[in-house]
Formats: structure tokens, C-alpha cells, sequence
């Protein structure tokens, strides 16, 4: 049984909130990573490789960071499932797990941490309240297809549809009769 130092994480809550303290570390940094000035290079890398590229930014280490970031993030990941499960085995590993995991993640929104958080509680809880793994593959699915045009997947709906009214970009803009403008 996984253990930190005298701390035994054999039950299932103790690891359980294990989980959750990694969780909370890793996203704390990859936000992090994303607000501080490492992040604003990697979005205008993202936005015009040749314009920074141009303007002096050594765009394959910055490459090369992103790819390091990933793997690490990646293999703490493998290793809390393989202490979760208690060993290693190829059914794990499967390629449509993935395949089906990466839908969960564009349906949810690909383009934040908190899109890759509630894909990970939406499909989880989808699992527990369903119960059929069929049917929570059909709905991620629909899911996929309907919000395909979605750039920013269901966290960007959400967004909008939080927005303030009086926001210039909100869909909800002049419902409301203080946001009209009467032309006599």
C-alpha cells in the first residue's frame, strides 16, 4: 500500500484525498504556469510561431518546456493510477480509453484547467448516475457532436451564459429593458 512517510494512504478515502491534495498542486501550477510570463510567451507562440519567433523568443524551448510540463503531468498521473490499482497491466492502457477520455476533455473544454477539471467530474458522475458505461460513451458522444462548434466547449457556454448582461459580449445584451436604447 502507498504510503508518505508515516502517513498509510491504504484505504480508499486516504488515498482518495491524496488524489485530491496532487490534483490541487498540479492545477495550482499549471495556472500558475499559464499567468506568469512563461504563459503569455506560450500563447503568443500559439497565436504566430514566426511573430515570436521574430521578435526573439526561442520558440523550441519553449516547445520543449510545454512537451516536459506534459509528460511530467502525464506520468504522475500514470502513477497514481498504478498505485490505485495496485499494479500495472495493458487493459489499462487501452487506445479507446484514451480516445474516449480526449472526447470527455473537447466536450468539456479543452482550452482551460477547469474545463479539464468538470470533463473529469462530469464523466466520472456520468459513470456513477448512469451505471452503463454504453450509454455515458453515448452521451459524451452527443455531446461531442452537438457542442462540436463550440471552440471553448462547455465551459465557454457556461461563461456566456454567466455573463452580466450589461456585458458588451454577452449573449443575454439588450433582453433587458435597461440595456435598450430608443431611437425617436
Amino acid at each position: 500500500t502507498p504510503s508518505i512517510l508515516t502517513l498509510d494512504l491504504g484505504g480508499p478515502r486516504a488515498f482518495y484525498y491524496y488524489e485530491l491534495v496532487v490534483l490541487a498542486a498540479v492545477a495550482g501550477l499549471a495556472r500558475r504556469i499559464a499567468t506568469s510570463r512563461v504563459g503569455l510567451t506560450l500563447a503568443a507562440i500559439r497565436d504566430s510561431e514566426a511573430g515570436a519567433h521574430s521578435v526573439g523568443v526561442d520558440v523550441t524551448r519553449y516547445k520543449l518546456f510545454v512537451f516536459s510540463a506534459g509528460a511530467f503531468i502525464a506520468g504522475l498521473g500514470g502513477s497514481l493510477l498504478g498505485q490505485n490499482a495496485g499494479g500495472f497491466d495493458g487493459i489499462s492502457f487501452i487506445t479507446f480509453n484514451s480516445l474516449l477520455w480526449f472526447a470527455v476533455v473537447v466536450v468539456a473544454g479543452v482550452s482551460s484547467i477547469t474545463g479539464a477539471l468538470l470533463a473529469a467530474f462530469i464523466f466520472t458522475m456520468l459513470g456513477t448516475l448512469v451505471g452503463d458505461a454504453g450509454l455515458s460513451i453515448l452521451i459524451v458522444g452527443v455531446g461531442a457532436i452537438s457542442l462540436g462548434f463550440l471552440r471553448g466547449g462547455l465551459i465557454s457556454l457556461l461563461r456566456d451564459l454567466l455573463a452580466r448582461p450589461s456585458d458588451p459580449a454577452s449573449p443575454w445584451r439588450g433582453l433587458y429593458a435597461q440595456d435598450r436604447v430608443d431611437v425617436v
